[in-house]
């Protein structure tokens, strides 16, 4: 049974919802508690097609005129969402009287536009100036910083300066962050630099400052490059965003040589100093003067500081993780080929220096790093060696993980299912998680269902085998 329009709208299921259009066209009238119609849920997502908007205003012309219980026009929702300009337009025009219309605040759509310093190509659609209430001239911006008794204008620059304030760049409307790649959705908002013009996510454009070589003297929404790049002395947002990604890179390049090295002897030494950088991560020298000379931050942007720190936590977890599953297996193998000539663990090569690699884990290790610095294709391409070799749980995971990455979701659900079959009992949870994401991305939602209910089947029987908390909690989370 398919789920209800209003309910697929509420998920961003838009296909889904498409198809449920096209076969139920009343569906487009249903509402749910909050006044929210499925138009109203459509303008809430940046990602929505155009087509399904233009379904729902054909299927169900008043409603672009319907305001929800907040009172809000849909065409409301769609300016502070940000969605695409040309749905915001096809909104406008199923509904042109929408311009006046006020939100219980007193705020028009062009108002509302303004505020968030929309796009020019927004504004033409609204009908009303770019920004014009805040751009001003780089003379009065000179003036006020500046004593002389001649023009700024007419003495440094020989006439007019309004010619020095610069267009805004055009913003680009990306389906993720130019920054960590995370795709926009309902549960993570595209927000624009208005500096540089891409597309970040909230974690990514918190520092606020005036563009005064853009005519902007208020403060606005700027990505942490750009922040950097206009404050290179001052308490930047992304500081600490510059060295932690210098250490993960560093850590990475260790990892990646770790792979490479044909000698075990090799092999060790960088195992061992990659874990002493990942225990004692260092600060550069000129970083640790600067702080030292910096003032105290604000709370926003300490909370910024903890969300990229959490984010370069999870990245040396797992490249320790790596390195440490690498040793295990060279440690095993050693033992091994000292008891017999022939091992089951893992197809073997033989180097020139006469040293046995794990062709296989090798390779799936490769593809794993490969995936963390952004080379999905290249880590699919590793990922499918390595199963050639020897087909693990692990790999299969990893493969279908990727794979539901590039929405690539029919050989997903292949490599999660070949995954599950392989795995134990204590991993079933995590792959039956990814499998029922898949699924609901194919638009199965009965079968998505159907997995996630076992997940919390499998979950549920762990929680009552153990009342050790940390463990229930490290389980939930994998949710």
């Amino acid at each position: 049974m398919s789920l209800p329009a209003i309910e697929l709208a509420e998920r961003s299921a838009w296909t889904a919802l498409h198809a449920l259009l096209l076969e139920y066209p009343s569906s487009a009238e249903e509402c749910d508690d909050y006044g929210m119609l499925p138009l109203h849920w459509s303008c809430t997502d940046p990602s929505v097609t155009a087509a399904v908007v233009q379904t729902l205003l054909d299927l169900h012309p008043t409603g672009a005129q319907t305001k929800n219980t907040a009172g809000l026009l849909p065409l409301h929702i769609a300016v502070k969402a940000e969605i695409d300009v040309p749905i915001v337009d096809m909104i406008l025009q199923a509904y042109p009287a929408a311009l006046n219309v006020r939100t219980p605040h007193g705020d028009t759509p062009g108002d509302l536009a303004r505020k968030l310093a929309s796009s020019p190509e927004l504004c033409d659609v609204l009908h009303i100036n770019y920004d014009a209430p805040c751009r001003i001239s780089m003379e009065s911006v000179v003036s006020k910083s500046r004593s002389s008794s001649c023009s700024f204008g007419e003495s440094q620059y020989g006439g007019s300066t309004m010619s020095n304030v610069h267009l805004p760049p055009r913003w680009q409307h990306e389906k993720a962050c130019h920054v960590c790649q995370a795709k926009f959705g309902p549960f993570r908002s595209r927000h624009h630099c208005r500096g540089c013009g891409v597309s970040v996510c909230n974690a990514h454009s918190r520092g606020r400052m005036a563009l005064p070589n853009l005519g902007l003297q208020s403060l606005q929404r700027v990505c942490a490059a750009c922040y950097e790049e206009f404050n290179p002395d001052g308490p930047g947002v992304g500081s600490l965003t510059l060295t932690s990604s210098r250490n993960v890179r560093r850590i990475r390049s260790q990892t990646e040589d770790f792979l490479k090295s044909s000698s075990s002897s090799s092999r060790s030494i960088l195992a061992h100093k990659a874990a002493f950088l990942l225990q004692h991560p260092r600060q550069p020298e000129a970083d640790r003067a600067s702080d030292a000379t910096r003032p105290s931050r604000t709370s926003s942007e300490s909370s910024h500081d903890i969300d990229l720190l959490t984010e370069s936590i999870h990245t040396l977890n797992r490249t320790k993780a790596m390195l440490q599953e690498q040793l295990l297996a060279t440690h095993i193998e050693g033992q091994q080929r000292s008891q017999q000539q022939h091992t089951e663990y893992w197809p073997q090569a033989q180097h020139a220096s006469g040293t046995v690699v794990d062709v296989a884990q090798t390779q799936h290790l490769l593809g794993v790093a490969l995936a963390d610095k952004g080379s999905t294709a290249a880590a699919i391409d590793a990922l499918r060696k390595s199963l050639a070799n020897q087909p693990t749980a692990g790999a299969w995971y990893d493969l279908g993980r990727l794979l539901h990455a590039i929405e690539n979701e029919d050989a997903a659900e292949d490599a999660l299912r070949k995954a599950l079959a392989m795995s134990l009992d204590e991993s079933k949870q995590k792959i039956l998680t990814m499998l029922g994401k898949v699924l609901y991305a194919k638009g199965d939602s009965s079968a998505a269902l159907d997995v996630f209910q076992q997940a919390l089947g499998d979950f549920s029987h762990a929680a009552d085998e153990s009342s050790d908390e940390e463990a229930v909690g490290s389980a939930t989370a994998e949710f």
